[in-house]
């Protein structure tokens, strides 16, 4: 999966995770199926905005929200969405596999994460996405220094054998470095930035 198919991934993920929230907890069930119908209506005006004409269906069993989303061509995308007090598992089945995104508390580093993409000890992984193969992503924050988790994965991407691609450092009042590496045809992106007393960092691995 390429980084635009991932990327179109993400989108799509926190775009139907709005959409769950909108139709959780309603009251009575004639409310829940407006909401459901309302929820409906608005992923598809949403696709449309982006020149995607599709048919939308949302489903609610107990905490479970199932979304089916059919474009022209009888092109098919799934969702599976369950839900907990402080975490949510996502699961999007399309043509050519699956895709899964995890946040909250539940979150953390995906089955089959490449060993060779370091990871500083200190990460609080708030959501990974990943299509189990190729694609990988990470959200985490850390009390580390921004100083401090910028050099440690420009040494450890170095040990590593990636090869640097890009290195930009953007000074704003929260300083934010963009690295870009290369290595065995994937390519690695990370941005890494100061929120106040937290380090945000994003970590993006694909084949390219």
């Amino acid at each position: 999966m390429n980084i635009g198919k991932f990327h179109t991934a993400v989108v799509f993920i926190s775009l139907c995770a709005c959409m769950v929230f909108a139709v959780s907890g309603c009251g009575s069930k004639a409310t829940e199926e407006t909401a459901l119908k309302t929820a409906e209506k608005s992923v598809e005006k949403s696709l449309a905005d982006e020149g995607k004409k599709a048919d939308v269906t949302i489903k609610k069993e107990g905490d479970a929200v199932s979304m089916t989303v059919i474009e022209e061509g009888d092109q098919k995308t799934t969702m599976q969405f369950d839900t907990s007090e402080d975490s949510s598992t996502a699961v999007i089945s399309t043509g050519t596999g699956n895709i899964t995104a995890v946040t909250g508390s539940s979150a953390g580093i995906p089955e089959g994460f490449p060993k060779d993409v370091p990871v500083h000890p200190s990460l609080k992984v708030n959501t990974s996405l990943t299509d189990g193969s190729t694609g990988f992503t990470l959200n985490a924050t850390s009390e580390e220094k921004f100083d401090s988790l910028v050099s440690y994965y420009k040494e450890e991407c170095k040990k590593q054998g990636w090869n640097e691609q890009m290195n930009m450092q953007q000074n704003m009042e929260t300083p934010m470095q963009m690295l870009v590496y290369e290595k065995d045809e994937r390519m690695m992106n990370l941005v890494i930035q100061q929120q106040e007393e937290l380090t945000n960092i994003t970590v993006n691995v694909t084949k390219q």
